[in-house]
């Protein structure tokens, strides 16, 4: 599922270049594993606009968010792609909470760093929004504030049927009507593959996590959690002496599309991973002891990363 950086990005710079469109419709068709805390140059071997242009580009795949530089002042135009820690946008609305970046109160996370006391400890950010839901990754709304998603994508489909000429797409969004008429949100309908390959392209505000909050606002950090677990993200982690990290992924995911999310490389020049259990770790005194104790197994590219493993890459690039 998915294509690298490299090939995506060599591939597609003409497009990114001269059509932006065409750039977006080539990476919404290929979902790729993207490492965080990742800079790399990749150069430009095709027509170039206007020299001295410069143009920023954001480009969201949820759950990273890129910034995309392409910089056309030299003889060779070069790329750069800046790729940050992992946040989730998530609009609110009717719960009393402030906008902004918050940080995720992990306790694993925060254990862990107690253990192996790094130089740094990069958790997982939110970012709350009251506007631009079309730029959310998920939402949380109470009950009464609920419509404020429904009703839009209600109206989207109304006008698909009488716009579209697919007699399934219209079918399909008179589907999507009546879920949304009864105040479901997309997220919550089981579609088939077709059906939400379909949804996707169309991007209704409800196919993306919903999550209701009821009367009593639960504290932030909870509706971070429900969040997650909504979008089916899980937490692995990478730990030493430098750097202790909460990774997001989605759940199910094999060791190598983690490997890629730490970085290209490790997945590129994968061998191994060594994985020990959160829980287990917890049982003993370092990571040396866990290993003296049987207790970190040594895993293949397809075995599946459960949520709060700890995980070391072995790889040869």
């Amino acid at each position: 599922m998915g294509l690298s950086f490299s090939t995506v990005f060599r591939k597609d710079i003409v497009f990114f270049c001269r059509r932006q469109t065409a750039f977006d419709e080539t990476i919404s068709k290929n979902a790729i594993p993207a490492p965080p805390s990742l800079a790399i140059i990749l150069n430009a071997r095709s027509e170039t606009p206007e020299r001295g242009a410069k143009k920023i580009f954001v480009l969201k795949i949820f759950p990273p968010i890129f910034t995309i530089a392409v910089n056309f002042t030299k003889k060779r135009p070069q790329l750069k792609l800046f790729c940050y820690n992992y946040f989730m946008k998530i609009y609110f609305s009717g719960i009393d909470i402030r906008e902004g970046k918050i940080k995720y109160g992990d306790d694993r996370l925060e254990k862990l760093a107690q253990m192996f006391k790094p130089k740094k400890t990069i958790p997982f950010f939110a970012e709350f929004i009251s506007s631009a839901p079309a730029q959310a990754d998920a939402f949380a709304v109470t009950k009464e504030t609920l419509s404020d998603i429904l009703i839009p994508d209600m109206e989207k489909f109304e006008a698909r049927i009488l716009r579209s000429e697919s007699a399934e797409e219209k079918k399909l969004s008179e589907k999507c009507i009546a879920a949304l008429s009864e105040e479901k949100p997309l997220c919550d309908i089981d579609f088939e593959e077709p059906e939400r390959s379909l949804l996707v392209t169309l991007a209704p505000f409800s196919l993306k996590p919903v999550v209701i909050q009821a009367e009593k606002n639960s504290g932030i950090n909870d509706i971070i959690k429900q969040t997650l677990k909504k979008a089916g993200i899980m937490f692995f982690y990478t730990v030493g002496k430098d750097e202790c990290r909460a990774w997001p992924a989605e759940e199910n995911s094999s060791a190598i599309v983690c490997a890629g999310k730490i970085h290209t490389d490790l997945a590129r020049g994968f061998i191994r991973a060594d994985i020990v259990s959160y829980s287990d770790l917890m049982k003993v005194f370092n990571l040396r002891e866990a290993k003296e104790k049987g207790l970190v197994k040594t895993v293949e590219r397809d075995y599946i990363v459960k949520d709060g493993d700890i995980i070391d890459i072995r790889f040869n690039v």
